[in-house]
């Protein structure tokens, strides 16, 4: 007879959301066993990444778990080099996992079948496996969140003047500001100040109308962002945005068009023409010119459809164009910005 290691779990599936553990516990209270063999290859295993980790747990228990309950899986399994180590290991993977699945989408060998919870996308196929652990969701964005360490800036003594009427800047005025600096990239976290941080927002379009949605916690926690109706999707500027196609040195326009992508579960399709910044508006932190807000619109494919629903977003549907917005306060700053210029400068029959 096979020796095997003989593993259980109080709270098979891990975390939901929020208080993710307390929610767990309530709504996963299900004990199971998990047989390894003793002599299976990936017992003692020292396997180098979170994500190595993750992807052995995953493909012996075949079903959805927590990070917690990976994590608890591979150390009596014996495969967490010394070298990871943490009093919280659990959110290390957490975060690694969900940046794999953002950067990476539908390439990721990861994916979510509830928030926290995560599973193998080589499974989907697996006619063995319940339904049930096979039925993804859309991976939302924090803003923010899940950046390197360079992102792409400015310094503010080279920033382009700004247009104070309409806080509007003309994308060669910015891109001429940082071609100045043979490489303009910052850690956004540790800046002392003096940079002027670059952003991509797509706009959403189909005919004369565009997507607009309201913010929730989990995608914006700025005060004056918080709750307020949007009409971009946003995204810092990273040197992986840049590629042989770009519109632009540094793939502004495609990074916006990406964030787009990401939040509403549209797969990568050829696209006619490539993005094009239309403008830069200005966003100011205490009366200094904090972030430079690059402006593209994204055509959307026909076939698609937004629902609450489907994407977990609040409030979503098409704004017409031409009909002026009644309450602009109840937009976020950058939106307001946006609609403004649209409405009183910009052609209706250019956007």
């Amino acid at each position: 007879m096979t020796a095997s290691l003989s593993i259980r779990l109080e709270s098979g599936l891990g975390a939901a959301s929020g208080t993710s553990e307390d929610k767990s516990s309530a709504l996963w209270r299900n004990c199971y066993d998990v047989s390894i063999s003793q002599n299976s290859p990936v017992r003692h295993a020292s396997l180098k990444t979170y994500l190595d980790i993750a992807q052995t747990v995953l493909r012996q228990v075949r079903r959805p778990l927590s990070p917690k309950a990976i994590l608890d899986i591979a150390y009596q399994m014996e495969i967490v080099p010394a070298q990871l180590h943490g009093e919280t290991q659990h959110k290390t993977l957490h975060a690694r996992l969900s940046e794999d699945i953002v950067r990476r989408r539908y390439d990721s060998a990861f994916f979510r079948t509830e928030p926290g919870i995560f599973f193998l996308r080589e499974f989907l196929t697996d006619s063995s496996v319940p339904e049930s652990y096979k039925q993804p969701i859309v991976t939302r964005r924090r803003v923010r969140e899940l950046y390197g360490d360079k992102v792409l800036c400015v310094d503010e003594n080279d920033a382009p003047t700004v247009d104070t009427k309409h806080s509007i800047v003309p994308p060669q005025m910015v891109l001429a500001s940082l071609q100045k600096d043979n490489s303009p990239y910052a850690n956004p976290r540790d800046s002392s100040g003096d940079k002027v941080f670059v952003w991509s927002t797509a706009i959403v379009r189909r005919n004369d109308s565009i997507l607009c949605y309201r913010i929730g916690r989990y995608r914006d926690q700025r005060d004056s962002f918080l709750l307020k109706r949007s009409v971009g999707f946003s995204t810092m500027v990273e040197p992986k945005d840049r590629s042989l196609f770009s519109t632009d040195p540094y793939g502004i326009a495609e990074s916006g068009i990406t964030a787009a992508k990401i939040d509403l579960d549209i797969e990568e399709t050829p696209t006619l023409a490539p993005p094009a910044i239309r403008y830069f508006l200005a966003s100011y932190e205490s009366e200094r010119l904090s972030d430079l807000v690059g402006v593209v619109y994204f055509n959307c494919p026909e076939s698609f459809e937004p629902t609450k629903r489907r994407l977990a977003m609040h409030d979503v549907h098409w704004l017409n164009l031409r009909h002026p917005v009644n309450d602009l306060s109840d937009f976020d700053p950058w939106s307001q910005i946006i609609l403004k210029y649209e409405f009183e400068c910009t052609p209706l029959g250019s956007l």
